[in-house]
C-alpha cells in the first residue's frame, strides 16, 4: 500500500489500471480482455511475452483472438515508411 495523508491507494490496483490502459491502446484489446489477461498472467510483461498457445489457454480468449493478440504484441510499433 501507498500511504498518503489519510488516503491509501492499493499500489497493485494502480499498476493494474495502468497496464490495462496500455493494453487497450491497441484496437485488438478491449477492457475486458485486458483485465482477463492481466489477472491470468499476473503482469504486463508476462502478457506481452506469452506465446499464442499460452494466450489461447486463457478462458474467454480462444485460438483466433490469441493469434491476433500475439501478432499485435510482437509487431513493430513503428513501420518503416518506404
Amino acid at each position: 500500500r501507498i500511504e498518503g495523508s489519510g488516503d491509501s491507494v492499493q499500489r497493485g490496483d494502480l499498476l493494474f489500471h495502468r497496464a490495462a490502459a496500455f493494453l487497450t491502446n491497441s484496437r485488438a484489446v478491449n477492457r475486458a480482455d485486458a483485465a482477463i489477461l492481466l489477472r491470468h498472467f499476473g503482469s504486463l510483461r508476462r502478457v506481452l511475452t506469452a506465446s499464442a498457445e499460452e494466450l489461447a489457454s486463457v478462458p474467454g480468449i480462444g485460438p483466433l483472438k490469441s493469434a491476433r493478440l500475439h501478432k499485435t504484441f510482437h509487431e513493430p510499433l513503428v513501420k518503416d515508411a518506404i
